[in-house]
């Protein structure tokens, strides 16, 4: 078949007020499957969590990409449930015609249990599209929670025709736990606009009016748990007293933001550590391009084994010398002295010495540079990924003919 219809269910999506990793993803891969083509009809949860809430600018809308979504008042699992409910009423007639379902899997929500019971009614393929996978719950509440979610992961994962993960190393950890098929699971990997996001970017104006030689930056939500950017602060300190002149610059609104703001003047550091808030996606490309240094997630947790963190890529394509925790990211993405910078932890002093070690030898901040962006051309570039997710639902969709 040359092109195809597909329904794709999730919760975020970047034209929507949600500026998650998920919603950015879920917007590249539907707009370039309709530029290839494709009809796709996009049903979506707009979700009212506060602490994934920022003033996006809507982007365009291509022609062939429809978008259905439901808004409710609260963003408790009930008000979800009942999101997707309504969402799975809506898409059911479309997914009756459709050649193939994709589903969207977060630990966090129904989106792709969703799509399986489409796929179940509809009689047509399901794929699942994982976002995140891997979560450790704490309190009686959440583990009451995640084994009820696990389960219906257990039943949406065995239904499906194919299971797509964004890192290689998940792809075993999926196929062991839910006892999937191997020629079941997939790696699909999160990818970025090499064109928008490129070192041809940096602009030197906006570096003067920073008004340093060394800047650092972090574009993101602002939760410290997740992100240990509690970390980054307080190196920080430690950095200055060699780089007296270190700029880092904070992209982006969360929870924890005034918690962040609020350490970093008890430290002093008001003049080193600038907050620019939501920051329009048009700029943020120039930003990245021009700073030195990219802060990628700092403490490693159970859901960034295997990640393939948007942010990172990001960083990589618009050359930046990239600094992460130590199993904060897919191996396969970036590897210490090779494309990037590894801390051994999210220890103050081991943080500080990796920005210290961007800093410190220009010709290998410069190699670091040069093969992070030539990893992202060749295997990160949404064009290479866009053509795998094709690849995937054209034999999901032969499969039943």
């Amino acid at each position: 078949m040359d092109s195809m219809k597909i329904v794709y269910i999730t919760r975020f999506f970047w034209p929507s007020k949600a500026g998650s990793a998920a919603a950015i993803v879920t917007f590249e891969l539907a707009r370039r499957l309709v530029n290839r083509g494709h009809e796709v009809s996009l049903f979506v949860l707009d979700s009212s969590d506060g602490h994934t809430m920022a003033k996006r600018e809507p982007l365009a809308i291509p022609k062939g990409l429809v978008v259905s979504s439901t808004r409710l008042s609260k963003s408790r699992w009930i008000w979800d449930t009942l999101g997707f409910v309504f969402l799975g009423f809506k898409g059911l007639r479309a997914a009756c015609g459709t050649h193939v379902i994709i589903g969207a899997h977060h630990h966090s929500h129904l989106g792709s249990f969703c799509a399986a019971i489409l796929s179940v009614l509809a009689r047509k393929p399901l794929v699942i599209k994982v976002h995140d996978i891997l979560y450790k719950p704490t309190g009686v509440v959440q583990w009451g929670l995640y084994l009820v979610m696990n389960w219906l992961a257990c039943l949406t994962f065995k239904r499906a025709d194919q299971v797509l993960v964004p890192g290689e190393e998940l792809v075993d950890i999926v196929r062991e736990v839910y006892g999937l098929r191997a020629d079941k699971v997939r790696k699909l990997l999160n990818g970025v606009d090499t064109t928008r996001f490129s070192p041809s970017h940096r602009n030197n104006d906006l570096r003067r009016r920073i008004g340093s030689k060394h800047i650092v930056v972090y574009s993101g939500n602002i939760e410290l748990a997740h992100y240990g950017l509690d970390a980054l602060v307080r190196a920080t300190k430690l950095v200055r007293s060699s780089i007296p002149d270190l700029k880092v610059l904070v992209i982006g609104d969360g929870p924890d933001l005034p918690r962040l703001i609020q350490l970093t003047n008890s430290l002093c550091l008001h003049d080193s550590v600038r907050f620019l808030g939501w920051v329009s996606p048009e700029l943020i490309p120039t930003y990245l391009a021009s700073a030195d240094v990219g802060i990628g997630p700092l403490r490693p947790s159970i859901g960034w084994i295997g990640a393939t963190p948007v942010k990172v890529v990001e960083y990589m394509a618009s050359g930046c010398v990239v600094v992460v925790g130590k199993g904060c990211a897919s191996e396969e993405l970036l590897t210490d002295g090779v494309n990037g910078i590894v801390a051994e932890s999210a220890d103050v002093a081991d943080v500080a010495k990796s920005i210290l070690r961007a800093f410190s030898d220009e010709k290998l901040a410069a190699s670091l540079a040069s093969l992070a962006r030539r990893t992202v051309e060749e295997l990160y570039d949404w064009e290479v990924i866009v053509c795998d997710l094709e690849d995937s639902l054209r034999s999901a969709a032969k499969s039943v003919e």
